[in-house]
């Protein structure tokens, strides 16, 4: 294990639990001297978002994004809904799907 990195993840649908998932276990297919930690997850339904949350092992969640990128045990954003785009949020890098992942497989 190397340096921990806070994923903050928007959007919950199935793209999300998804990328969850590979967040989760990216460790296990690479040598990346970064582990992920999952931070948290935004989206709109509270509901939705701590059921989410609970069964994917993000710390907390938020129903604005906004608040999300302001977190600073926030180091990626990984934007997951049918906007995303690479971004830059209040100094926080976003980047959509998979560009966010390969960043962890390359070296520091």
């Amino acid at each position: 294990m190397g340096r921990f990195v806070g994923v903050g993840l928007i959007g919950h649908g199935f793209m999300g639990r998804a990328h969850s998932l590979a967040w989760r276990n990216i460790t296990l297919f690479t040598d990346s001297p970064l582990t992920p930690v999952l931070k948290a997850v935004a989206g709109r339904s509270e509901d939705a978002l701590r059921g989410f949350a609970a069964k994917f092992g993000f710390e907390r969640y938020y129903t604005d994004y906004r608040l999300m990128i302001k977190d600073p045990g926030i180091d990626i954003i990984d934007n997951v809904t049918k906007w995303s785009s690479l971004a830059i949020y209040g100094g926080v890098t976003s980047l959509c799907g998979d560009l966010a992942m390969g960043l962890l497989t390359q070296p520091c």
